[in-house]
Parts: C-alpha cells; structure tokens; sequence
C-alpha cells in the first residue's frame, strides 16, 4: 500500500508554477530583483501543504517581509527525520505503524521545503541574464544545495546597490499624499513597495511601516475617532499586519459613507436651491405688493396735499388782494 505522505518531485512542483515574467535584461537592479520576487512568491504558495498556513511563502520571503503578509509566526525549515523511520524493538504492529506514518510525514515536509528551494532558485535563474548568472553558476557548484534566500542575496549584494539619495526617494515615494477615493489597497502597496525597496537595499526601515501609513491616512482629515480606537488596542495588535486588517474595514466604510453622503448632500442641495427661489419669488411678492400699496398710500397724500396747497393759494391771493384795498383807502 502506496504511503499518503509522499514527497513532490521537482518537475510536479514546477509544473503548478504560473507562467514566467519577463526576464531581467542586463545586470539586475533592485526594482528589478524585486519585480521577479513578487513573481516568486506566487511560485512558492502554488505548493499546497499542511505545514505552513501560507504554503511555503516562508521559503521565499525573510522573516520581516513575510511579517507584512500575515499574523501567523515564521517557521523554521522542518528537521530531517533521517533515512527511515525508527521503530523500537517489541512494538506492535499499531504503534509501528503509527510511527512510521509520522516518519513519512515528517519526511514529506523536510524534502518538499527543499524541493521548493531547489525550484525557485531554477525559476529565479531562469529570470536573469545568461551574463548575470554565469559568476554565480560558478559558485553553485561549490553549493549546490544553497536556499533560495542565499541565491537571491548573493544577486542583491553584487548587482542591488542604493545611496543615500535612493533610500531618502523610497521615504518619500512611502510617504507620498493618498486619498481616499484611491482605494486602501493602493496605500498599502505604496508602503509595502517601500519596504521591500529598504529591506533589499540593506536599509530597512524597522517599527516604522505603520508610522509612515498613519501619518499618511491621518492627513486626510476623515479618522479622528477611528485614530483613538487604533491606539486603544494593545501593543501586540498594532502590527503591520494588524493595520492592513483594521484600517481596511475602518477605510472601506468612511469612503462608502462619504459617497452616501455626497450623494444626499446633492439632493438637499437641490432641495435648498429650490426651496431659496420658492422663497424669493413670494418675498418678490410681498415686497411688490408693499411698494404698490406704499406707491398708492403716496399717491393719495400727494393729491390731498395738492388740494390743501390750492386752497392756500385761494386765502392767500384774497388776503393779498384785501391788504391793497386797505392800502387804497388809507391813501385817500
């Protein structure tokens, strides 16, 4: 009976890979490692396995990377159980059995890790210039059972270099403005991408992921009461990994409201304008109703007042003429 717990070959391992990026023309940058890891990271989780959470992600990926992409801790490669399985003298048939089924997984997990490393490093090779790997061919054969992570420093220390203008553009690529409207994923892979950058520059950034990505998010004026639930949690819930969960559901839900909202202050703006006209038309009204009332109320004083200033005319002409009768009769 064929064993469950039997170990992959290379060519199966390699035939679940998804299809080859382009390869790197000329000597390898940083950018240009980093391009093809991310390629070999995919590569690396096409292996389905119970020893890790993430497949075999850990293969590809050091420990603070691999940090950014999960909560889960970051395994050691599994002990090799030996040739074959240990069975003490007098066991029964059960119990050696069981022990040898243990064996067999054990050693499963031992080969197909380095089976994983072995295909990587083939994929990873097969990405570079034919000029680039002929040095480290050379050194291969000194170690041919290298990891895939001694391959791929071994590249970054002879082709990757940074100054410190480099890494200062990284921090400013990093800290760059964001909206919200970008969607949070692009805020995190604007972090994400500066910290590969650093980390394979041989300058990484420690405990300052999720400082650069507040500073970021906090600018957009939109999470104060969201800022004070974040620092509320405890000191062990504050990862990178942690904010990408957190901020996430916190984001999503702000931008979706924000829409909701924008979309009702239109309508009560509309309202609004409609409603200021309503109210102007019947103010225009009133008010042209007041002045013609005003206009007719003057219009009746004026006449009295003509009326009142003809009758004075009429006293004051016969007062005028009585005043020369008297003058007359006084001359005689």
């Amino acid at each position: 009976m064929s064993s469950p717990h039997k170990a992959t070959s290379k060519a199966d391992m390699m035939a679940c890979f998804p299809p080859a990026v382009p390869i790197i023309q000329g000597e390898p940058t940083t950018k240009e490692l980093i391009r093809v890891l991310h390629h070999l990271m995919t590569c690396s989780q096409s292996h389905e396995t119970a020893f890790s959470e993430q497949n075999l992600l850990y293969v590809c990926l050091p420990a603070n990377l691999y940090a950014t992409h999960t909560a889960n801790p970051y395994h050691n490669d599994p002990p090799d159980p030996g040739p074959v399985a240990v069975i003490p003298a007098g066991a029964d048939v059960a119990l050696a059995s069981n022990l040898r089924a243990r064996w067999e997984l054990a050693n499963m997990y031992y080969k197909d890790v380095k089976t994983m490393n072995s295909a990587l490093t083939d994929r990873f090779l097969s990405l570079i210039s034919m000029i680039a790997r002929a040095e480290f061919e050379k050194t291969r054969y000194g170690n041919p059972n290298q990891t895939f992570q001694d391959t791929f420093q071994w590249f970054l220390l002879r082709y990757a270099t940074s100054d410190e203008n480099d890494r200062e553009a990284n921090k400013q690529s990093m800290n760059r403005d964001w909206i919200i409207q970008q969607g949070f994923q692009t805020l995190v892979q604007q972090i994400e991408d500066g910290i590969e950058y650093a980390t394979f520059a041989s300058h990484p950034i420690p405990d300052q992921d999720v400082d650069i990505a507040m500073r970021v998010l906090m600018r957009q004026g939109l999470f104060a009461t969201q800022y004070e639930e974040w620092h509320a949690r405890d000191s062990n819930q504050k990862s990178w990994f942690d904010f990408k969960t957190f901020w996430a559901a916190k984001v999503r839900l702000k931008k979706n409201t924000t829409i909701n909202n924008s979309a009702l202050g239109m309508n009560s703006i509309e309202e609004d304008i409609i409603q200021e006209y309503d109210n102007s038309v019947d103010h225009f009204a009133e008010s042209h109703n007041k002045t013609q009332s005003t206009i007719q109320m003057l219009t009746q004083s004026n006449a009295q007042l003509n009326a009142a200033l003809q009758a004075k005319d009429i006293q004051l002409s016969q007062m005028c003429q009585q005043m020369n009768f008297a003058t007359k009769e006084l001359h005689f």
